[in-house]
């Protein structure tokens, strides 16, 4: 049994994908085969089966394959986009929502502080786990939007747009 911090463990996957879940936390204890993470590679898949559809593209029903395995491989790509625009969004919406959270702490500190309110301890306890929380979050959105970006612009859909001959 192992102990992992994420400062301590460089974790990288085999193949460029998005990281759909986290089944660990920061200090949890995991053992050899413990799944850590799960990783979405439907771009990376749908990139293989285009590839593999041009190379068997001798018959009419090849190029028909190849020709929906493009579109599937687009739509792949489409919902890369979406999902770096939806990472960017989210990682602005925690931005504004730790700058707000910060801010209530220290006006509740404050007053706490001059004695204006004593009955505060759980807000404030609420407000700065929410507050760690925040901030843990907006340390994964630059790797995650990196790990995107670095799909999309391996995926150079140049490289597999098909020739197709009818005869």
């Amino acid at each position: 049994i192992g102990h992992v911090e994420s400062r301590d463990v460089p974790l990288s996957p085999v193949e460029d994908a998005t990281l759909t879940t986290l089944e660990v936390t920061v200090g949890q204890k995991v053992a050899t085969g413990d799944v850590i993470a799960r990783m979405d590679s439907s771009l990376l898949d749908a990139e293989i089966a285009v590839n593999d559809a041009l190379a068997a593209q001798d018959s009419d029903s090849a190029t028909d394959r190849i020709l929906a395995l493009y579109g599937r491989y687009q739509g792949a790509l489409s919902d890369a986009k979406s999902e770096l625009d939806a990472l960017k969004l989210s990682e602005g919406t925690d931005q504004a929502e730790l700058q707000a959270t910060a801010q209530e702490l220290a006006r509740l500190q404050t007053l706490r502080d001059k004695g204006v309110l004593t009955a505060v301890p759980t807000v404030l306890s609420t407000l700065l786990a929410r507050e760690a929380t925040l901030k843990e979050s907006l340390k994964l959105y630059p790797v995650s939007i990196d790990a995107v970006t670095e799909r999309l612009a391996a995926a150079r859909p140049q490289r597999l747009r098909p020739t197709i001959r009818r005869s």
